[in-house]
């Protein structure tokens, strides 16, 4: 389902300084964890599309199970998207049902057995395939894991932030409160009088020798701490 399709992605939602590395694309998916927005996915040459979410996994569920990862993409909202052009449209049409093919084609049932809806979905979810509406599917994200999974994670073993320490749900609004108020503000603005440089958020311990004592400002622009302009400035 992740091959040939167009993520449709505000820009304005990535900093211009963005970097373009692991820890980086970390952070970005940890806000996007945070604002728990979907993420539409087309596909012009299957003629379909779909939802895409972001969902941290649960602390206890880590420890239990023995799974490191720190996030899971689920996949839903599945509908065809077919061209207004009956040519394209059919092929659209071929190239899906090619796809469909190739997937149940893996199905290993027992002989004289046909294969029952509740087959179809299994091999579909381990293949992390959509092609109903009342479907969804769940695949881990590779790429990010925990480094223990039988003890709380300490967050200066990571060098981006962790969904671990903002399961509370007061904390997780308390970061969407700073986040709404640096990502609503417009053109140059200053610091309150009462300006506190360490933010009232969850930083691991290892940046708080390193946090200006001074007001930060991009582009003459002040960022405020906490934000995530504030966290790409730091890790610059």
């Amino acid at each position: 389902m992740t091959h040939n399709v167009k993520h449709e992605l505000k820009l304005d939602h990535i900093p211009i300084d963005f970097i373009n590395d692991k820890s980086s694309h970390a952070n970005l998916l940890y806000y996007r964890w945070l604002n728990g927005k979907s993420k539409s996915i087309t596909s012009r040459r299957l003629g379909i599309s779909y939802d895409s979410n972001i969902h941290a996994r649960d602390p206890s569920t880590t420890f239990k199970i023995g799974n490191r990862h720190m996030y899971r993409k689920c996949l839903s909202k599945f509908q065809y998207n077919l061209s207004p052009n009956l040519r394209t449209q059919k092929q659209q049409d071929i190239r899906f049902k090619r796809i469909c093919r190739r997937v149940f084609n893996k199905m290993r049932l027992p002989p004289n057995r046909k294969a029952s809806n509740q087959d179809y979905l299994a091999i579909a979810r381990k293949y992390c395939f959509l092609f109903m509406n009342s479907q969804y599917v769940k695949s881990p994200v590779r790429h990010l894991l925990y480094k223990q999974c039988d003890s709380i994670p300490n967050a200066d073993d990571y060098s981006f932030l962790v969904p671990y320490f903002a399961m509370d749900f007061n904390y997780k609004q308390q970061i969407m409160t700073k986040l709404t108020q640096a990502s609503s503000s417009t053109g140059p603005s200053a610091p309150p009088e009462n300006y506190n440089p360490i933010p009232d958020v969850f930083i691991p311990k290892k940046y708080h020798d390193i946090i200006p004592k001074d007001p930060i400002y991009v582009n003459d622009r002040y960022v405020v701490p906490g934000s995530r302009e504030w966290f790409t400035y730091m890790y610059n």
